[in-house]
């Protein structure tokens, strides 16, 4: 179209429309009106500041809390992130990694633990689960969250169990987005 004002492209638009759908004379200033304003409203819209984003995901820092995944785990088993929270600059990853059901945590991109099952995950059908536990207080003021005692569960029964001696304080990563299935963007974890 090459046009740049709202008036121009309503023109534009009203111009193609009447040349390929029959309209009375009458109904033609409405259209026109109708047009215009739209255009003139999304040109506003365009040139306006983008709305800010903000990711949306339950506040999970210093707080207990446990995620439940139903799986299928094919025969020859599998690989792959159930659910992840945050980014490479902190979060956590729940995934399958060798076979075994894996919990990642990244302290602020400085420090990584893991917590692994002490098993194999078994093939079928399942509910693959992890529990966060607290188990002391936060000291913000050094920027330490909470340690905590990190429970792996498949359908309810224990396989594995590990401590985190320090988490975030504040806030799981700068996009702290949640992914079910993946670790989209910038990993939690790295690849070990």
């Amino acid at each position: 179209m090459g046009t740049s004002s709202p008036t121009e492209l309503a023109t534009e638009v009203v111009a193609s429309f009447v040349s390929n759908n029959p309209l009375p004379k009458s109904e033609l200033p409405a259209l026109i009106h109708a047009i215009h304003a739209t255009v003139a409203r999304l040109a506003a819209e365009q040139n306006s500041a983008p709305p800010q984003i903000e990711p949306k995901a339950p506040r999970l820092v210093n707080v207990p809390h446990s995620v439940s995944v139903h799986a299928n785990v094919p025969k020859g088993g599998a690989e792959g992130v159930l659910f992840s929270m945050g980014g490479v600059d902190g979060g956590f990853a729940f995934y399958v990694q060798g076979g075994k059901l894996t919990y990642g945590y990244n302290y602020v991109a400085d420090q990584r633990f893991k917590v692994q099952s002490d098993k194999a995950i078994p093939e079928g059908d399942h509910i693959f689960s992890f529990e966060f536990k607290p188990t002391g207080k936060a000291d913000i003021a050094k920027g330490k969250g909470v340690p905590a005692s990190v429970t792996l569960l498949v359908d309810g029964a224990p396989v594995g169990k590990g401590d985190l001696p320090v988490t975030i304080p504040l806030s799981l990563g700068l996009s702290a987005g949640v992914c079910v299935g993946s670790d989209a963007g910038a990993p939690v974890m790295c690849r070990s």
